[in-house]
């Protein structure tokens, strides 16, 4: 159905490995890279937690993942965990440049256009957002609170959303979807990489089987971008200004992770779950379901007429 991309065929000349052993290597890279970046931000919840708190209760709050959580993700403390998780992207550049001995550019780099195709990403995935937050809010699912001024929080948090969606993406799409894709079909490429963004987000709280679909058609939607545009900033940028529009913009929480900083403040309101998505944030709810399958279908349309499908 798709045709493969130039990027797909640059990266047939690493090494055979079987696509099960690809998607192992896979989940090795991302345990093992999300153990190592969160050592910064366990060291500086340690120092916070003694230095609010005395011994027991800092013990007790340790013991308690809710708790723990909410001191993780609270203030300048999520910052620096959005911010690290941006270092997801260092593993899966070097073993795709050392291991694999692809050339970066099989990982969507590009570097003419940069930023023309970053502030396309920005523009594509605001737009997005900002229909799913306008539909639940007409439709009586989320109501606006206040508004806030803008703060240098809203800067910073910026910053380290648009890093920390660069590192999901080189490692889901500059990594796994490339390295599917220059061994299977494009098909089959897609569906597998979104699959294993939907288990990465298996953890998050309030978790749920739309909350699931809606991730993984997410992965199908960056993962259709990336093989029309070949190119990892478009992608980054949608996936960034989705997940600061959610939390710093619309004061939604993010996957299940409440963002302190806002330009706007909402609540999303009780008994609409399936609509608003409840403790998950926007992701969770049908409005979003709706707005990316959308997305998808305008996506496919547009490779259609590019020649990028078989049909």
């Amino acid at each position: 159905m798709f045709k493969k991309p130039e990027i797909f065929k640059k990266a047939e000349t690493i090494k055979e490995n079987k696509t099960l052993t690809i998607i192992l290597i896979f989940f090795i890279v991302y345990l093992l890279s999300s153990t190592i970046v969160s050592i910064i931000p366990t060291i500086f919840l340690i120092i916070k937690l003694f230095s609010e708190n005395g011994l027991m209760e800092s013990l007790e709050i340790m013991s308690d993942p809710q708790l723990l959580t909410s001191y993780l993700y609270g203030g300048s403390m999520s910052i620096i965990s959005i911010f690290c998780t941006g270092l997801l992207m260092v593993a899966p550049i070097i073993y795709c440049t050392k291991i694999e001995k692809r050339d970066i550019t099989t990982m969507g780099v590009v570097k003419k256009g940069l930023f023309k195709n970053y502030l396309l990403g920005l523009l594509i995935g605001l737009i997005m957002f900002s229909l799913v937050f306008v539909i639940e809010y007409l439709t009586g699912a989320v109501k606006i609170d206040s508004f806030n001024g803008i703060s240098i929080w809203l800067l910073l948090f910026m910053i380290a959303f648009f890093f920390q969606s660069a590192g999901e993406e080189f490692l889901c799409r500059g990594y796994l979807l490339t390295s599917v894709g220059a061994k299977k079909s494009v098909t089959s490429a897609i569906i597998i990489s979104s699959l294993a963004f939907s288990i990465m987000h298996l953890g998050n709280d309030s978790f749920s089987l739309l909350s699931c679909f809606n991730i993984f058609l997410f992965g199908i939607l960056m993962a259709l971008v990336y093989v029309a545009s070949e190119n990892i900033w478009v992608v980054s940028g949608i996936h960034g200004i989705w997940n600061y529009a959610q939390g710093n913009i619309f004061g939604i929480s993010v996957s299940g992770i409440k963002i302190d900083s806002s330009l706007i403040s909402s609540t999303q309101v009780v008994g609409k779950e399936i609509i608003n998505g409840g403790g998950f944030g926007a992701e969770g709810g049908i409005v979003s379901t709706f707005i990316l399958l959308l997305t998808i279908l305008i996506i496919i349309v547009y490779m259609k007429k590019k020649n990028k499908i078989n049909i």
